[in-house]
């Protein structure tokens, strides 16, 4: 859905906003999605005192991975000359399709080779679609997150936190442009922040080991709020390039430490399940039957 959605952005002309909307909605869905179940199976490819060292490789080579891929899409929209394309309009549909060609070629190894163990009998007859069936048990899911108490603060937490990186993420272009930093400027930031977090995601692997992934989570967060703090005072292009180089420093700790963190704390065979729970802000045993890794029933 993720890459279709993508792909088809390539169809969008000047103002067709609404069907740029659907496609976009289409392809943030399938990406959200697709998180859901990428992040829960952490558990199953990393140790439990390996997750850190994972999460936050993994969130490195994402970063470096989109980053190549926009460093050639910025030079294909501003020299499209050179690659044969009349205008940057054409070069920007091309761009499309190339992010969905590259999703689909490094989502090749994990389609390929991540075997998944299958849970509950397969033969077992069901009464009900599997969407009232993932809506049933994302109730169930709430109903006892009560059981766990620390899991439940944990993802109240992450649910706040998380919403601040996303606003930084999403908002930091648009708030460069508004005081009147160029767009060439915007785009090296970006560049910067992508390249900068690829380098520094073995510190934070190492912070979480020396003195513990909570404490090194919090530590990010901290910067995170100096950041903020700092941009409110931002009035130029030198200005926003540091508060890049500062977010790319912390923006992947963060998110690795807080997937890590919280896949220890998932009782076992329901990582898919809380982790929807968090995305959204097979047996029917009760829950509270279930093992946990790293956390006990409270």
């Amino acid at each position: 859905m993720g890459m279709a959605g993508s792909v088809l952005l390539f169809t969008v002309n000047e103002g067709d906003y609404l069907l740029a909307s659907i496609l976009f909605i289409l392809a943030s869905v399938g990406f959200s999605g697709g998180n859901v179940f990428y992040d829960a199976f952490l558990p199953h490819v990393a140790k439990n005192e390996e997750m850190d060292r994972i999460s936050t490789k993994a969130y490195a080579f994402g970063y470096i991975g989109g980053g190549i891929l926009l460093a050639i899409n910025l030079v294909m929209i501003m020299k499209y000359d050179w690659f044969g394309f009349p205008s940057s309009k054409e070069a920007t549909q091309v761009a499309f399709v190339t992010v969905g060609i590259w999703w689909f070629i490094f989502s090749i190894p994990l389609f390929k080779n991540l075997k998944e163990k299958k849970v509950g009998d397969p033969t077992e007859k069901r009464d009900k679609s599997y969407i009232a069936i993932g809506f049933s048990r994302i109730g169930e899911t709430f109903k006892t997150l009560k059981y766990y108490k620390q899991l439940l603060i944990f993802i109240i937490a992450f649910w706040m936190f998380s919403d601040g990186i996303s606003t930084i993420i999403r908002m930091a272009t648009f708030y460069g442009s508004t005081i009147g930093i160029g767009t060439n400027d915007l785009i090296a930031a970006l560049l910067i922040t992508q390249f900068v977090e690829f380098h520094v995601r073995c510190f934070f692997s190492k912070l979480a080991k020396w003195i513990s992934a909570k404490k090194a989570l919090t530590l990010a967060l901290a910067v995170y709020v100096v950041i903020v703090i700092l941009g409110y005072f931002m009035t130029s292009a030198l200005h926003f390039y540091l508060l890049a180089v500062c977010v790319g420093t912390v923006q992947g700790g963060a998110q690795a430490l807080s997937r890590s963190i919280f896949a220890r704390m998932i009782p076992h065979n329901k990582h898919a399940e809380f982790l929807v729970s968090t995305e959204l802000h097979q047996n029917s045993q009760p829950l509270l039957d279930q093992p946990c890794s790293g956390l006990q029933r409270d």
